[in-house]
């Protein structure tokens, strides 16, 4: 809680010295009211008004910031008071619907988990999680600057990489004459993605639009490039369509509606989602399965009797058999890559046609969840913090210095944001970060510049590791303008 200087009360109380800013300040030692909330506000020259909540010191407000709390085993959101943790932990949700999953068919505890592997070793989840939790402001200068070499060596290789394995399978020209018709929406295109990073189109941010407008088109351009692949052809009555991270559904709806209703759509979506979209058109057609993507054996699909109930689908699928389509809009760091060893994990590999699913927030990827780990350590030459300094450097790209100035600005015009400014007196933390800034005026770059081409790295790294488990014409695409969504970029590939 902070505090603001302040005066001895008129009612002679009692007061103590406390030290706030590096200043002395006086406040009155406890609350003349024994029934109110102990925590004193100086800011408005009292005590808390609340009453004190049951077995504390504090109100219902305040006593989160006193009181001893513990982090749920089970749902690290949950925060328990220290005496209330084990009633707690025996009608915990996270837990019972875990235990309730566990009895479906479809649950395998870490199913797509990658299988750790002795030639690309890892610390263990407490080492990883001390690494993920250092801050960049922390590092040794000349760590830091290292890093930064690392990325951008790193973006040249992966570029090179990917660059000769376009000229090679003559995709470029593919882009233009397949996907790139009968385009009526501007802010649609399909165009490969990371060739000039440095474009004004590419470090351009999101404009300010209508929310479900900004939805709707990208659900349009990543539908369109289902169908424009060949991936999908209208009205196809033996495509399964597995959508991961489903959220409300947008995107199965959106190719519905050139389907009218023949696929089967199977939504993957572990958080409670209201509004879903498949309720109002394609009911008859979809699941959902709330579950984590890690929980998720696909092999379940092949149970035909379970994803439909029309027996004439049931015997269409049987006698003629089916394709399997994955599907993603914005799915989430880590979540993609679990999706990639869904997929691997498949046991009839010649049934998946392809993959169209458009990458996001890749800040949140995980070490010890990756299938392709030889492509950081063989192919970039990274260890494993440097590898998860790239996955942080990616946020850059949101989050650079630019945007930092914008929320200045908006902060010093709030008297108590120009009080928080004085807290920074650490010359040692501020000379560390002008000496970060230096290293990126020195290069001639800026954060956002790193935060795009790590994202790229991360990228044609999924990419590679497609291209190694015989997937064809693996495209890392833009899909649609900056203006719509900063995170325009997708993976399309073909199995067959």
């Amino acid at each position: 809680m902070e505090f603001e200087n302040t005066e001895k009360n008129d009612d002679n109380s009692q007061m103590k010295k406390i030290m706030y800013k590096g200043k002395e300040k006086i406040i009155p030692i406890k609350n003349p009211d024994p029934t109110k909330c102990e925590l004193y506000i100086i800011k408005k020259k009292r005590y808390c008004h609340f009453d004190k909540y049951k077995g504390s010191n504090y109100c219902v407000y305040h006593r989160e910031e006193k009181d001893e709390y513990l982090i749920c085993p089970y749902d690290p959101k949950h925060r328990i008071l220290k005496d209330k943790y084990k009633a707690h932990l025996k009608v915990c949700n996270t837990l019972l619907n875990e235990k309730n999953m566990e009895k479906e068919e479809w649950f395998v505890k870490n199913y797509n988990r990658a299988k750790p592997n002795k030639n690309y070793p890892i610390p263990n989840d407490e080492e990883l999680n001390k690494i993920y939790e250092q801050k960049f402001e922390n590092l040794p200068i000349s760590e830091f600057e290292h890093y930064i070499q690392v990325i951008l060596d790193s973006y040249e290789i992966s570029k090179k990489l990917y660059i000769s394995y376009i000229k090679e399978n003559d995709l470029e020209n593919y882009v233009n004459k397949n996907l790139n018709i009968n385009i009526k929406n501007k802010e649609i295109f399909y165009t490969i993605s990371g060739i000039n990073i440095n474009s004004e189109s590419d470090l351009k941010h999101t404009e300010q639009r209508q929310h479900l407008e900004k939805h709707s088109i990208q659900n349009e351009a990543l539908s369109d490039l289902v169908f424009k692949s060949g991936l999908m052809e209208k009205n196809s009555e033996n495509t399964i369509v597995v959508e991961f991270g489903a959220g409300k559904g947008g995107l199965s709806e959106e190719i519905n509606k050139e389907n009218d209703d023949k696929a089967i759509y199977i939504l993957l979506e572990r958080a409670g989602v209201r509004f879903k979209k498949e309720n109002k058109n394609q009911k008859d057609h979809s699941i959902r399965y709330k579950t984590d993507i890690i929980n998720f054996n696909l092999n379940y699909i092949d149970n035909i009797d379970k994803i439909t109930k029309e027996e004439k689908q049931k015997k269409l699928l049987e006698e003629k058999g089916y394709n399997i389509v994955g599907i993603a809009k914005h799915i989430c760091g880590c979540a993609f890559d679990l999706s990639l060893t869904s997929i691997f994990n498949y046991k009839h590999q010649e049934r998946i046609k392809g993959l169209v699913m458009a990458t996001c927030c890749h800040h949140i990827c995980r070490v010890e969840l990756l299938n392709h780990l030889y492509y950081y350590m063989d192919i970039l030459k990274m260890n494993v913090k440097e590898i998860i300094f790239l996955f942080k450097a990616t946020s850059w790209l949101f989050s650079h210095g630019e945007n930092r100035k914008i929320r200045q600005e908006k902060n010093d015009k709030n008297e108590d944001e120009k009080e928080n400014k004085d807290d920074d007196t650490d010359d040692e933390l501020k000379k560390n970060r002008n000496e970060i800034n230096n290293i990126f005026t020195k290069r001639n770059i800026d954060r956002k510049y790193i935060g795009i081409i790590a994202k790229y790295i991360i990228d044609i790294g999924r990419c590679k590791c497609l291209i190694d488990r015989g997937f064809r014409k693996v495209l890392y695409l833009k899909y649609c303008s900056n203006a719509i969504t900063t995170e325009n970029n997708v993976i399309l590939c073909m199995k067959r």
